[in-house]
């Protein structure tokens, strides 16, 4: 204290001694910050590239670590973090960033993430990852892909489940695009008559280097009173069609309910006991010949060569892993009936169509349940009274009449 007085300048007070207590009430919160699990919490992993046969309607596995707190302190809204959250019914969220430009913590409702392992632990599989060469195999074959179809640009709504207030703030917000509209349709049907079908389309399998002769004349009088008897299609009709998928390609609105995808690949450890084959108790619904649906605690199965009878019976697990798309694909067999292939897809959020239902019908369908029925997809033909609201909207204007 003496050298510290003598060298310190003229006018200025000493420095006061730190106390032992206080000492040790530093070190010990610097430690407790150190070793608090909020202020560890794991870095956001880098997202998944888009892939090349269209974008993801979700990620295929988390990028941020999920946490959650006690009840007597998430009733207060009290998370652990720099500030409370909003009122919020799950008992997990994934914190994106701590503080934002609006000074509050970006999160986002972790329960389907958290649940679906659970389920996963409870039933005793154990997850996997797959090869993404063998996974595209079970994409729907498409012949004709639409390069803007599959584009980055964000997608539409899907009308279906929008509510009525989301739905009318979507059609004040399209309202203002009229013009970028009707520029898009002359665009598309000046590109349309332009351009003129390749020889391949019009005559598969013949070679280029192959002459067509010109056809006589008895044919082509007989091609003109073909197309002179023929009935005439209605052109108002598919004039209205043809605006219609105008609409619908303009708005990027799918056909089809997107499919939802659980954001998880069975990235947790897996616990104790939990073998890669192992038996669990499922039940059939349905059994149609060689193919038969078999419920595993809440996982409908496809399986072979499976008894015909809807009581509870005993399956093994051979194989459970999460595909390149991020659904739960399940490989059951039992030990009495051991069929020489199998494939189980389970497709979560997702009914059951006519088109999982491969195979001869058999004589005992009617002891299991009727098949679910098929899932309507938006068409013109269906959800008039949207789809007709949103051609109102956007073909109903003035700047209509100047283009043709």
């Amino acid at each position: 204290m003496r050298l510290q007085r003598e060298n310190s300048p003229p006018n200025t007070p000493a420095a006061a001694p730190v106390a032992k207590g206080q000492m040790q009430t530093r070190l010990g919160f610097a430690n407790l910050l150190r070793q608090s699990r909020v202020v560890s919490i794991a870095a956001e992993l880098h997202p998944p590239a888009a892939p090349v046969y269209g974008q993801r309607p979700f990620q295929i596995y988390p990028t941020r670590q999920v946490i959650t707190a006690p009840k007597q302190h998430t009733c207060r809204n009290d998370w652990g973090i720099k500030s409370n959250l909003p009122p919020l019914k799950s008992a997990f969220v994934s914190i994106g960033n701590f503080d934002s430009r609006e000074h509050q913590p970006q999160f986002d409702v972790a329960n389907d993430k958290v649940l679906f392992l659970r389920r996963a632990r409870e039933m005793g599989i154990a997850l996997d990852a797959s090869d993404p060469s063998t996974s595209v195999r079970n994409l729907p074959f498409i012949c004709y892909q639409n390069p803007r179809q599959f584009s980055t640009a964000n997608v539409g709504p899907w009308l279906k489940n929008l509510p009525k207030k989301a739905l009318d703030s979507y059609c004040r917000k399209i309202m203002s695009r009229r013009r970028e509209y009707f520029e898009h349709r002359r665009q598309n049907r000046i590109n349309l008559s332009s351009v003129d079908p390749p020889r391949e389309f019009l005559f598969p399998g013949v070679p280029a280097s192959y002459q067509i002769t010109p056809v006589s004349s008895e044919s082509v009088d007989k091609a003109s009173a073909y197309n002179s008897n023929a009935p005439k299609p209605d052109l108002q009709v598919a004039g209205i069609q043809r605006r219609n998928h105008e609409v619908l390609d303009f708005l990027r609105i799918p056909q089809s309910q997107p499919r939802q995808i659980h954001a998880t690949a069975g990235l947790s450890y897996a616990g104790a006991g939990i073998l890669p084959t192992t038996k669990i108790d499922g039940r059939m619904i349905i059994s149609m010949g060689f193919e038969s649906f078999v419920a595993l605690g809440g996982v409908i199965a496809i399986g072979y060569a499976l008894p015909r009878s809807n009581s509870i019976q005993r399956y093994s697990i051979s194989k459970s892993f999460i595909d390149a798309i991020g659904r739960l694909v399940i490989h059951v067999f039992q030990p009495s009936h051991m069929p020489q292939k199998n494939k189980n897809i389970y497709r979560p959020n997702c009914s059951l169509t006519s088109a999982d239902f491969s195979g001869e019908e058999n004589n005992r369908r009617t002891v299991s349940p009727p098949s679910p029925p098929k899932q309507k997809d938006l068409t013109p033909e269906t959800d008039k009274k949207t789809l007709a609201h949103l051609i109102d909207i956007l073909d109903h204007s003035p700047f209509s009449d100047k283009i043709k």
